[in-house]
This record gives C-alpha cells, sequence and structure tokens, in this order.
C-alpha cells in the first residue's frame, strides 16, 4: 500500500489499519460503504429533483426535501471518507443546509409557502 503511515489504526473501523496523506484508505467492506453512500446520495438527489420540479403541493415537496437531506448527508459522508472526493463532501455542506431550510419552509413552518 502506497502512503505514509501516521500511526497504529488497528482498532479504527474507517481505516482497516492504513491512513494516507491524512484521508483514510477503505477497502473490502468499507469500500462497498463508500460505494453505496455515493450512489445512494446521486440516487436519492435525483429522485428528489424530480419531485420537486412536478411541484405536487407542499406536503409531497417537504418529503422530497427530507430526501433530499439524506442525499446530503450521504454524499457527506462519502466525500470526507473517500480520498479523492473531498469537494462533493463540502459542497453537500452547504446543500444541506439549503435542504434543511426546504425541509422546514415546506413541512414544518406554518406560514403559506408563496407562489411568485
Amino acid at each position: 500500500m502506497e502512503g505514509i503511515d501516521l500511526g497504529n489504526h488497528a482498532g479504527c473501523l474507517f481505516c482497516a489499519g492504513n491512513h494516507v496523506h491524512g484521508r483514510y484508505v477503505l477497502s473490502g467492506m468499507n469500500q462497498a460503504l463508500l460505494t453505496a453512500l455515493q450512489y445512494y446520495g446521486a440516487g436519492a438527489a435525483t429522485l428528489a429533483a424530480l419531485v420537486v420540479s412536478l411541484n405536487l403541493g407542499r406536503r409531497i415537496t417537504g418529503w422530497a426535501f427530507v430526501l433530499f437531506v439524506t442525499s446530503s448527508i450521504a454524499l457527506i459522508g462519502w466525500g470526507f471518507l473517500d480520498k479523492d472526493s473531498e469537494g462533493i463532501g463540502w459542497q453537500n455542506v452547504a446543500l444541506l443546509v439549503i435542504n434543511a431550510v426546504g425541509v422546514w419552509r415546506y413541512l414544518i413552518s406554518k406560514h403559506a409557502v408563496r407562489d411568485r
């Protein structure tokens, strides 16, 4: 394995004893977890975008934003755990905040949503 060992990570759940350039190198089942996070995040965001674009009403749009939130969480996990995906992680930190506003606006707030 290339890289430098920055200490004993034998008990670490994520790095399986390998640490490269301050980022974890994942293998085996952990790599499968990263793949699952990546594809769930992409699929959930696509479905949520479709539902929002259909403008099916406040409650359904609110649940689409909940789906966006789960997508952002998955992509944050993937972005910061995969060694070359930090940009996606940071992008989804911002999108998580935006999506939380959508959840608040469409599901939690009692104020009427304005159409412009």
